[in-house]
């Protein structure tokens, strides 16, 4: 991995701004400002704002002046996959955990449909669900007799 000289990635800053562009779920880069920023994002920030309007990482290293190759590096870095995901998880998704359970808990109470009710039950209350399925149809039970019987004719 391109480094410089102590260990850390190369561009360090630049690699951690990758990251966080690399996190960033692509239905967040499509909302409009005023969403995001009811969503608590600092939308004055200008480095946020161009993240946002990066389409790939090819104008990413255009635009934070880094080679293709170290892009490639980093990706392929041994630290890089566990970064993005603690970032994503911690981070990103996270940030919205209470907000989307608390919209479905809503969904929940206003439909009240079984599927919904279910769900909701396993999320919350640890419900574990039981399906009877015979998985040892007289169809299967047929097809393995004749396969024995094939297999013993060989």
């Amino acid at each position: 991995m391109v480094t410089n000289g102590d260990k850390k990635p190369y561009k360090a800053d630049v690699f951690n701004l990758y990251i966080f562009w690399s996190a960033i779920p692509r239905a967040l880069k499509k909302l409009n400002i005023l969403t995001l920023e009811e969503l608590g994002f600092d939308i004055e920030d200008n480095i946020f704002q161009k993240l946002l309007q990066i389409k790939n990482k090819y104008q990413f290293a255009k635009i934070f002046k880094v080679s293709r190759q170290a892009i490639w590096e980093w990706e392929h870095s041994e630290g890089f996959i566990q970064k993005l995901k603690e970032f994503s998880n911690e981070d990103i998704l996270m940030r919205y955990k209470k907000d989307v359970d608390f919209s479905f808990t809503q969904k929940t109470i206003s439909e009240a449909d079984a599927a919904r009710v279910k769900l909701w039950k396993e999320l919350f209350e640890g419900f574990v669900g039981q399906s009877k399925v015979n998985v040892e149809s007289e169809d299967i039970k047929d097809l393995k007799n004749t396969i024995r019987e094939w297999i013993e004719k060989k």
